[in-house]
Formats: C-alpha cells, structure tokens, sequence
C-alpha cells in the first residue's frame, strides 16, 4: 500500500539494504512495489515476500493494510507482544465516530509517513 513504511527483510539486496526502512512510493502489481530508503533515498524494486511492516511507538499513526479497515488511519494504542496484537484507535471521517479495535494482529498495519 502506497505511503506506508516498510522494512527489508532480505539479505540478499546486500548489507547497504538488509533491515533498513523505506517508503513505499509505487505498487506495480500485486506482489512489487517501487520503495524509496529512508537513508538513501535510494529506490529499489521488491517483492512483498522480502519486506514486513514497521511498528511504530505508541500514539503514532498507522494505517490499516489488511482486513475490513483496509486504507484507514489510527491510531496505535498499545502493543501485544505475547499475543503479537496491538490496539488502535480507528479514525473514520465517513462515519464521524471512533472505533477502538481491540487485538488486532501486527500484520493488519503498518506506519506511515
């Protein structure tokens, strides 16, 4: 998903790569997308397979990649570390109400920018 922040989790870019963060500036199917490095600014094709979300600290923003919420906003409430879940607030303009979406697994988002 286009704006979300991402990690590489391959080592076979090379150590210049290997668990750095990027952006996500272009998806180019359903499995490639086109990332900017933070560090860099370098950009670089890649397969989903070879990159995980990023968590980010608690209050920040998140955006929903995955599940019914899909492409909304929250707010990152609290971490699950033995359940690997988290708690957000979700922010919806359409509906003007706030939802908090208790447990929901680490994968379902990711930081953005």
């Amino acid at each position: 998903m286009k704006g979300i922040i991402v990690k590489i989790i391959t080592s076979k870019l090379g150590e210049k790569y290997y668990k750095k963060k990027g952006v996500i500036i272009k998806v180019e199917n359903r499995y490639q997308a086109i990332i900017k490095m933070l560090e860099t600014n370098d950009k670089i094709r890649i397969d989903q397979v070879h990159v995980e979300t990023v968590i980010p600290a608690i209050g920040k923003k998140v955006l929903v990649v995955n599940g019914a919420y899909r492409g909304q906003q929250a707010t990152l409430e609290d971490i699950h570390q033995d359940t690997f879940s988290v708690d957000i607030t979700l922010l919806t303009v359409r509906l003007i109400i706030i939802f908090i979406i208790k447990k929901k697994p680490q994968i379902f988002f990711s930081r953005v920018q």
